[in-house]
């Protein structure tokens, strides 16, 4: 399932566009989850999955910033100040629910994501959940960071967009990239029956 490479080698390649390319959008932007964290403080998200930069950042749509951290750039109060309150009746992950309503009930604004880097697709035949996470730098997947694998496969018809969205159909998809890639698992210890991927 293509080349392993050193746990080292693949940390410095991760790391490496934070430390020279966006430091400071980092260290800058720590101070806006602060806020925000202070802003809901009534929800008890300091320390949750909110509580992380996944809440602005992802997935990324524009200049490392998901919809819902657009908005707040973007937006601010008479005072200059960042309008959390305004962007609340917006719905930066497109789901048909509010930003305001999805913090509350403890769900990324900006994202459908469940988790930070777990997706569920949900589907007539049972829902799937995965975990990009994983995908991405366990060893053992074989796809060592390698993006196109998924989102510009050359062995498959489709590839899957960066963005993350429950409302599309991805089923076929799916069954050409990630089943094809399972099939072609030469362990052959990756999921390939129906009940494996989906669960009702």
């Amino acid at each position: 399932m293509g080349k392993k490479i050193s746990s080292k080698l693949w940390l410095a390649a991760l790391i490496a566009p934070f430390l020279f390319g966006v430091a400071q959008t980092s260290f800058a932007t720590s101070e806006v989850q602060r806020l925000f964290v202070k802003e809901y403080s009534q929800f008890n998200i300091s320390g949750g999955k909110l509580d992380t930069c996944a809440t602005c950042h992802s997935p990324s749509i524009r200049e490392g910033f998901n919809n819902y951290g657009l908005v707040l750039k973007l937006m601010k109060t008479p005072e200059g100040k960042f309008d959390f309150v305004g962007a609340e009746a917006l719905d930066g992950d497109g789901d048909g629910v509010s930003n305001g309503d999805e913090i509350r009930a403890n769900n990324f604004p900006g994202s459908q994501a469940s988790e930070e880097g777990v997706f569920i697709f949900t589907n007539g035949k049972g829902t799937v959940e995965f975990n990009h996470g994983n995908h991405v730098v366990e060893e053992d997947y074989g796809i060592n960071g390698n993006c196109d694998s998924c989102h510009n496969s050359p062995t498959a018809k489709a590839s899957f967009s960066m963005l993350f969205e429950d409302s599309i159909n991805m089923k076929s998809v799916a069954h050409d990239v990630c089943l094809g890639c399972h099939k072609r698992d030469p362990d052959k210890i990756a999921p390939t029956g129906c009940s494996d991927c989906h669960v009702k």
